[in-house]
């Protein structure tokens, strides 16, 4: 009987980081706060910490290595990110989004 194992990708793993930095940088309107700060920011620390950042569990070893958020004056904002995940017993896999 094969078990099924849920392995958690990077984006799983970083979508929490980067809830919590959106989060993280206030605003008294919720709805639209990239509009106050438009502009580039950059992942710098994490925790005291500079990239790469590690994560790991008995799934494998996340690492990121960069994260890049930009705010648009209109409320719109991107993120890209790049990084790592290696399974337990597997291969070094890069994700970028």
């Amino acid at each position: 009987m094969r078990r099924a194992v849920r392995v958690p990708t990077l984006s799983a793993i970083l979508l929490a980081g980067g809830i919590a930095s959106v989060a993280g940088c206030g605003s008294s309107d919720s709805t639209s706060p990239a509009a106050q700060f438009p502009g580039t920011y950059s992942l710098r620390t994490l925790n005291g910490q500079s990239p790469p950042f590690v994560s790991q569990d008995t799934a494998g070893t996340a690492a990121l290595t960069s994260d890049v958020y930009t705010f648009n004056g209109d409320g719109t904002f991107t993120e890209q990110y790049s990084g790592t995940f290696t399974p337990t017993g597997g291969t070094l896999t890069p994700e970028s989004y």
